[in-house]
């Protein structure tokens, strides 16, 4: 059998995407089993070009079937915005903290109507192997709520998602709730015929 490689740094990622590969029987490495592994700057337009760069410049790094991703938040009535840019939209060349993130969303959709205010968590895994790319999309649907609620550090946007299916913000949903709607676990459902098959 043959290691993936979880090719992301952000711990929380790697908890969840590991446990659904244990549950898989895929076996899989991380970048802290590559410790010179460079950042790889993200420079695409794009969810999909951002994911597709990460797993192609990792596995050129690493010589293992690589799978990354790249995702944010968007905002219908902002045409998609912040997309790509959700955590740099505030201020150009340089990321803002979480609370001038949920500040400046809120500032942009005052005059919004409740009726337009539709938005989604979304993300793009890409898997690489060398020779192609595999891509599944999923996202989590809601509508941006007037005043934001308490968040967990480093997720801002948890705090401005309010999610009709349960009647709750997206922060306050139950664990069954959340895998329900979890849209990392269900790009990995996409992908995992063909994660099955690299890894064999």
């Amino acid at each position: 059998m043959k290691d993936v490689l979880i090719a992301t740094r952000n711990q929380s990622k790697i908890a969840e995407i590991s446990a659904w590969f244990q549950k898989e029987g895929i076996p899989f490495k991380t970048l802290q089993d590559f410790s010179d592994a460079p950042d790889v700057e993200e420079t695409g337009e794009t969810f999909e070009e951002n994911a597709k760069l990460k797993a192609r410049s990792y596995f050129a790094m690493t010589g293992l079937p690589s799978l990354a991703d790249d995702g944010g938040f968007e905002i219908d009535a902002l045409g998609g915005l912040p997309g790509v840019r959700s955590k740099r939209w505030v201020y150009e060349g340089r990321d803002a903290t979480d609370e001038e993130i949920v500040t400046h969303t809120i500032k942009c959709l005052k005059e919004i109507p409740d009726g337009k205010r539709t938005a989604r968590l979304r993300t793009i895994l890409a898997l690489y192997d060398g020779e192609t790319y595999n891509c599944a999309d999923a996202s989590i649907e809601g509508v941006v709520v007037h005043t934001p609620v308490p968040f967990a550090s480093g997720f801002p946007y948890r705090g401005l998602l309010f999610i009709p299916q349960f009647g709750k913000m997206y922060g306050a949903l139950s664990e069954e709730q959340h895998e329900a709607v979890n849209h990392r676990r269900k790009a990995l459902e996409k992908l995992k015929p063909r994660l099955l098959q690299v890894s064999r």
